[in-house]
Formats: structure tokens, sequence, C-alpha cells
């Protein structure tokens, strides 16, 4: 006997094999090849069980920034006209790897605001700087360029007015379009832009809004699956794209001043900073210092990031110190005082610019730009030349991305922050740390030629996209469940 399926039906019995399942975050943002640290800068959902979920209402403020995206954080990352922002995106599964069942457009957009750490996300102003739907010569969906490695890299428009912006990056998987679940997936990076020109899209939009997306349009509900082969048919949706008119660099040079890393700051995690604790000689003295750790760890794993297990290395530190308290003395401490102890930066390679959005004149006030924005500010990370803050060939360091450590960094970790160790010459203590390339760029720094910098270009996902192939996938929230759990049980911590 022969059966048929109605269009509605094929979609839902699609769905329903898993290409829902696979949800995602944007977890971190490289400025010219250099991290800033994951989900640094970035606005995130406080919620871990709705952080990678796409936006429920097309009409709600979170179509802007995302779940709580009209709350700013604490860090912006310093960049400059021409600049190459890389966006990673991570779903429930692992760092960098976006379903490849969800086939759709991306989109990057700005917003010029007053202050990118308070300012909202949501309402007017916003322009785009690059969209991709259905290629028709390549024959694939924009989204497959985050198929493999989970990244998408942007040119900012050389000539760019100075000054604050949000950085809006969007994914939209059409999978379950047909059902009235487009599934949208938005974060926004909070930047400083300190040397560009003085250009100011007027083709804004503001988000959300029907003149965006709106449910019922067609690019919005379009059918992936019926008819066959019906890609050419997309239309395009939102603003036109801006392209820079000039090669910039005749604007005002800005000298950041919201959004750095505190000068003082020995960690940094996200955008949670934890101090130095008070010097001690005596065992009280060194309880009180172990209780100012401790009380600084248990707000770490209480804090808005996408990878808590990144506050591991502080509570080590905290142990330590726990065990000197126990000991019989001397207790001169804290041990290697002043020293960084945020989590190793990654080394990657990012892909190539999708778009060419100018090229920024190599000038003096490019270096002029790097002499006034460094001027009372701390280094970033990826560049401070004081920290021994280090890369690291893993996504991060150790840990899975929502909590649990595996404990495989334990030792190089406790060898830097031995309470134990009696040596406590301050922040230059270990000169022989591993530290980042200084031939590196940093993020501050403009690039004049747009293939210095990326090492290498990403692969592209090489499967005719005309076929879907449905993959069942893991549930998101119970991931997210269990990791919650586990985080939990680390936030108590006992004195003695």
């Amino acid at each position: 006997m022969l059966f048929s399926l109605s269009p509605t039906a094929l979609v839902v019995g699609l769905a329903g094999l898993g290409l829902t399942s696979a949800h995602a975050v944007m977890d971190a943002v490289y400025v010219n090849g250099q991290p800033l640290g994951q989900g640094t800068a970035i606005r995130l959902s406080k919620a871990h069980n709705v952080r990678v979920d796409p936006i429920g209402s097309l009409t709600s403020n979170d179509m802007a920034c995302g779940v709580d995206g009209d709350e700013g954080v604490a860090r912006s990352a310093p960049i400059k006209g021409n600049d190459v922002l890389t966006f990673q995106w991570m779903s429930q599964q692992k760092t960098g790897n976006f379903a490849d069942s969800h086939r759709g457009p991306c989109s990057v957009m700005m917003k010029k605001v007053d202050d990118s750490t308070t300012a909202k996300g949501s309402g007017d102003g916003w322009f785009r700087i690059f969209y991709e739907g259905y290629n028709k010569e390549t024959k694939k969906w924009c989204t497959s360029r985050v198929f493999d490695g989970g990244m998408l890299s942007v040119r900012v428009p050389a000539d760019l007015a100075t000054g604050d912006y949000l950085v809006r990056s969007e994914l939209l998987a059409l999978h379950s379009a047909p059902e009235n679940d487009p599934q949208f997936y938005v974060n926004c990076l909070q930047a400083v832009m300190t040397n560009g020109g003085t250009a100011v899209p007027k083709d804004t939009v503001a988000v959300p809004s029907d003149g965006y997306a709106k449910i019922g349009t067609p690019p919005v509900n379009f059918n992936l699956y019926w008819p066959a082969d019906n890609y050419d048919s997309y239309e395009d949706y939102g603003p036109p794209t801006y392209v820079a008119s000039g090669s910039g660099g005749n604007g005002p040079v800005v000298k950041q001043t919201n959004g750095l890393r505190p000068a003082d700051a020995i960690f940094e995690a996200g955008n949670f900073h934890a101090f130095e604790v008070s010097t001690f000689t005596t065992s009280d003295e060194c309880w009180a210092s172990s209780d100012e750790c401790w009380k600084q760890s248990n707000a770490c794993w209480k804090a808005v990031l996408v990878n808590n297990a990144m506050c591991k290395k502080w509570a080590d530190r905290c142990d330590a110190m726990g065990k000197t308290c126990k000991g019989n003395g001397p207790f001169p401490g804290p041990a290697n005082a002043g020293k960084d102890l945020s989590p190793p930066l990654p080394k990657v390679n990012v892909p190539e610019p999708v778009n060419d959005a100018g090229v920024i004149n190599s000038s003096t006030k490019d270096d002029e730009a790097d002499e006034t924005s460094s001027e009372g500010s701390s280094p970033s990370p990826a560049s401070a030349p004081p920290s021994d803050r280090g890369e690291s060939d893993s996504e991060y360091g150790s840990g899975s991305e929502y909590g649990s450590d595996d404990g495989s960094d334990e030792e190089s970790d406790k060898a830097s922050i031995d309470e134990s160790d009696t040596d406590s010459g301050g922040a230059d203590a270990d000169s022989s740390s591993t530290t980042v390339d200084a031939g590196a760029s940093s993020p501050s720094s403009s690039v004049a030629d747009a293939g210095s910098s990326s090492p290498t270009s990403s692969a592209v996902v090489s499967a005719d996209e005309s076929s879907v192939t449905p993959a069942a996938e893991s549930s998101c929230v119970e991931v997210v469940t269990e990791t919650v759990t586990e985080t939990a049980t680390m936030t108590v911590r006992a004195r003695r």
C-alpha cells in the first residue's frame, strides 16, 4: 500500500527526528584573530537553561540581543575601522558545532550607542554590515559557514564613526519555519570603536519590529522541504547592507574609558573579575584572606558565564591558601601575589572575513590611536605584557562548556598558585609563563592587509544542501540541568 504525505506532515516528521534539538549561543569573539576570552564583552542570558534556545517571540525585546540582552555587562571590546570580528557559535554539544540541520541566513548588525555597557539593545538604530541567505552559486545557506568550527568572520566598515557600538550576530534556522517556529539565534558584543571615520549609516531598522522580521512573511516562514529544490526562491529580509564609502582613519581618535578590565584585577572569566586578597603574616590573617578568596570564588560560580568551570582555577588558589592556614607557619602570603590567574586563552585559526567593507589607510592616526587608547587603561588580555595569562591549545582550558572540569589541568594550575611556595616575588615572579606571541596583533590593533588577520581559511561544508539528512541529537535542557546541579554543589565552602 502506498502512502502520500502532505507538506505539513513532512515538515513535522522531519522535525520529530531531532532537527530542532541542537541549539546554540555565541560564546566567544576574536578581534583580528586574537581572543577576547570566552563570554567576554558578550551579553548572555542569566539562565543557563534558556541561553542556547532560539528567541521565543519575534516581537519581544529579546530579538535584539537575546534573553536579558537589554542589560549591559562589564567589558567592551576595543575595535577599529576595518578590524575583523570573528563570532564563535557553540551548540550544547560542544564549542564550534552549529547543527548542519539548521539551514538559513545569517546577519551581522551594528548600533551606535552612547555607552555600550549600559545601552539597551532593543529599539531603533540597527544597520546591517553583513547578510547572506541562500547562495545560488555555491548552493549553500549562510549557516553552512558555521557548521564546521562554529565561526563567522566579518570585517567592520572602515569609515564608521568612532564611539560605542553594539554588534549583533544572528543565525536564522528555517527547519521548523513552516510551523511558525523560525529559530533566531542572537547575541550581542559590546564594542568601542577607537579609530575609524565619521560615517553614520542612514538605513537603520528597529529590532524588534515588523519591518525587520515578522511571522507569516515568506523569508521567516520559508519551507526548506517543499517543494523540493526551491532554495533559489528564497526572499531576503531586513535593511540593505551598509558598504563603506571611504577608507576611514579620518575620524577623531577616541580613548576607551568604559568597559575596560579593572587594572587591579588578577583574574578574569567572561565579564567577572577577582582581585588580590589581603597580605598576611599570621594564622588569623591567613584565614581572613582565605575567606576573602572564597567569597570571590563563590561569586564567580554564580556569575553569568558561558563556562563556570573557568572559576576552578581561582578555587584552586583558595584551596591551596587554606592548606597554608592549617599549617604551622611561616605565614607570609599570599604566594605569587598579583600574578594573573585568568584561564588561558585559546589558540585558533579564524576564517577569512566574508565581506569586504573597505581597507583602512595605514597612517600616523593608527599609531596615535594605539598610544591614546592605551593611556590610563589596562592592557587587553591577549596583549598585556605584565600578565602571566597564557594560551591554551584546547578550547578555553579544560571542562565542558557548561560546568564539570575533568581536572586534567589541575596539577599545572596548582603549580602556579601553590600557597606552600614561600616565594612571593610579586607579579613578575614567574617570567617563564607562556604568553601570547609578541608578533600577533592585539584586539585593539588595526589591519591594513585583509589577508593578514587570519592564518588559514576555514573549511566549508561540501555536501550538497539540496538534500536534508536529519540527525538525532541530545537535549540541551538535560545537559544544562546536570551542569547547574554540579555547579551548585561547588558554591559552599567550609573555612577550616
